[in-house]
């Protein structure tokens, strides 16, 4: 079953865990006002602080929270 959260009222940071006891997280993203997130996961951490979800992601050992860009 897939889990969809649509159109949030501000830009909006989420970690999808795989199980409710949240031993792994499967993905993290965060969407802004027009767009939605699709997801088979449904145990999902919402977060409106950017600094909070990156507080977060650390407890499970992520610090790289942007794809790296190609060199120049």
């Amino acid at each position: 079953m897939s889990h969809e959260i649509c159109y949030p009222t501000q830009e909006t940071w989420f970690i999808c865990f795989a199980t409710a006891e949240k031993l792994v997280v499967e993905a993290y993203v965060s969407i802004d006002t027009d767009e939605c997130l699709a997801t088979p996961w449904e145990t999902i951490e919402e977060y409106t602080s950017q600094q909070e979800w990156e507080d977060r992601l650390a407890e499970y050992g992520i610090t790289d929270f942007l794809p790296s860009l190609p060199p120049l």
